[in-house]
């Protein structure tokens, strides 16, 4: 029986992530019905529930570092305790006991030796913004697993972008070292090719909750009663992100335009404005980031924010009802357009440029990828009207788009079970 681990951006309340192991998980037993599977998260606990498949703690709660330290003090403790790992490592492969370890640190690797595939789907945690929050666990996991001899394949990626020359030849280093890598959008491919990433089997096709399958209608109108939202309107989904990396006066622009906007489609066309929270966690909870929207807008009464939690597939069916879809999150602009839902999307910095321009360049929608730092009021209201007075052409193309994309999602799914039914353990062409 053959065991599939997956890391990714589990335990963070944060629906799209959640999303792509759930899509991953129906599509993976599809075709391999008999494996085992094991999810590594920062909380196990909540991804157990969430998804009821084993889990685990990922690397990070091993290399967890007091955030009082001092930048050097962090760096020395992640150089000691990563060296600890590679170290022991080395003499797991040789069936020698572990030593200097702690039993946290003794069940990561063993869960990694065990493993027959690492599977690291999650999409942008691959990049120098993140750096010791998602770079450095997820390079030193794959050289762990190239040490085991585990093949490893990263699906629906966003990768970069990398500043300075360190990170390029980290980068260069760890994924010349997995034997797939398929990618979101198209800007990850250039970002490849520039740090000379050429061993690994490389393809552009889509991220992988492109096939998430929705929850029931019935599941809608529970919510929406739940949430006292009524359908007697044109419904606008609108997403405000909170994240501690961006920018203040971009937030706080941000925060503006959504707020005239919702006030120009309630006045235009008596619209009813619908917040969609992605995330949860107090550090970048979208619930509060809407609430800071709604209080700059007039018609406040007119809008509702989802305020209780849900899980991937009933957000999903929640913007699926949506007319139109504004938002800054990536997993709210790819829900929306694999919902046939119009959408415009924001980006904030560099790195949500390559996912939210690279979804809506996947479903021929690019002309609805705005920057915060170039976009006004008047150039998000002539969008809107754009897609509005287009919205019966922009759902065909975005549901042929979706098709297309909804095959290519399976190539990730389909690399495991070749990969896995080859008997040497590593292998960097799949032939």
């Amino acid at each position: 029986m053959k065991k599939i681990v997956f890391i990714g951006g589990y335990g963070n309340s944060d629906v799209g992530d959640d999303s792509h192991l759930t899509a991953d998980l129906i599509n993976l037993k599809r075709f391999l019905p008999d494996a085992q599977f094991l999810a590594l998260s920062d909380n196990p606990e909540y991804t157990l529930k969430r998804h009821r498949v084993k889990t685990d703690f990922s690397i990070k709660h091993y290399l967890s570092i007091q955030p009082h330290l001092s930048r050097i003090e962090k760096l020395l403790k992640l150089i000691f305790r990563s060296t600890v790992l590679l170290f022991n490592a080395r003499r797991l492969r040789k069936n020698k006991k572990p030593i200097f370890l702690s039993d946290d640190g003794k069940r990561f690797l063993e869960n990694l030796k065990d493993a027959d595939l690492l599977f690291n789907v999650g999409g942008g945690n691959i990049n120098s913004i993140r750096r010791l929050g998602s770079l450095y666990d997820k390079f030193l996991t794959y050289v762990l697993c190239r040490t085991f001899r585990v093949p490893i394949i990263l699906s629906g990626q966003t990768i970069g972008p990398f500043y300075g020359r360190f990170h390029k030849r980290l980068a260069n280093f760890a994924l010349n070292g997995v034997n797939v890598i398929t990618l979101r959008e198209k800007f990850s491919k250039t970002v490849l090719e520039q740090i000379g990433v050429t061993k690994p089997l490389i393809k552009v096709t889509a991220d992988d909750s492109t096939l998430l399958p929705p929850a029931s209608l019935k599941r809608v109108k529970e919510v929406f009663l739940k949430e006292k939202i009524t359908r007697y309107h044109p419904l606008i989904g609108i997403n405000m992100i909170k994240l501690p990396i961006f920018i203040s006066t971009k937030l706080k622009k941000a925060k503006r335009l959504l707020a005239e906007i919702a006030d120009y489609l309630i006045s235009r066309y008596d619209a009813r404005i619908v917040f969609v929270p992605m995330q949860y966690i107090r550090v970048a909870d979208d619930r509060i980031a809407a609430s800071e929207v709604l209080k700059l807008m007039k018609h406040k009464d007119k809008a509702r924010i989802i305020m209780h939690e849900y899980d991937d597939r009933t957000i999903k069916s929640v913007i699926g009802q949506m007319d139109l879809a504004i938002g800054l999150r990536y997993h709210f602009i790819v829900f929306a357009v694999n919902s046939q839902v119009p959408s415009i999307g924001i980006y904030l910095n560099d790195y949500y440029s390559m996912k939210i321009r690279g979804i809506l360049d996947l479903m021929g929608q690019e002309k609805y990828a705005c920057s915060i730092e170039e976009i006004s009021i008047k150039d998000l209201i002539n969008l809107v009207e754009d897609v509005l007075s287009n919205k019966e052409a922009i759902r065909k193309k975005l549901e042929e788009r979706t098709k297309e994309l909804g095959k290519l999602s399976l190539f990730s799914i389909k690399c495991a079970t070749k990969l896995l039914s080859q008997n040497q353990r590593v292998t960097h062409k799949l032939g």
